[in-house]
């Protein structure tokens, strides 16, 4: 679930990921990456091609509103899960459901 690159040899810290590391991030199908540098160009590549947030704009959901649409926020007791919240369903599916599941929790 979690994006994490180490240099290698590993170091103490994690690698900061940046546009060198997108396409690897990306095709791990995590929901979750760490650690990026502030204001970093890989921030804004996973706001536009994954979430589809414009520059500063919300990033979209149920609860959007205005035009341009997503401009203004409308009712945020609405929520509608989109494709990234259906993509998370599923890899929460995979992992629950994985014969691994019970030998990698904490007793």
């Amino acid at each position: 679930m979690h994006y994490i690159a180490w240099d290698i040899p590993p170091k103490q810290h994690p690698h900061t990921l940046s546009l060198n590391d997108s396409s690897k991030m990306i095709a791990s199908g995590s929901a979750f990456a760490r650690k990026f540098k502030r204001d970093d160009p890989v921030l804004d590549k996973i706001d536009k091609e994954l979430l589809g947030r414009k520059n500063g704009s919300f990033t979209p959901g149920g609860w959007c509103s205005g035009k341009p649409r997503c401009s203004k926020v409308g009712d945020p007791t609405r929520l509608k899960p989109g494709p990234g919240a259906q993509k998370l369903r599923r890899l929460i599916g995979r992992l629950v459901l994985s014969a691994k599941f019970g030998q990698n929790q904490c007793n």
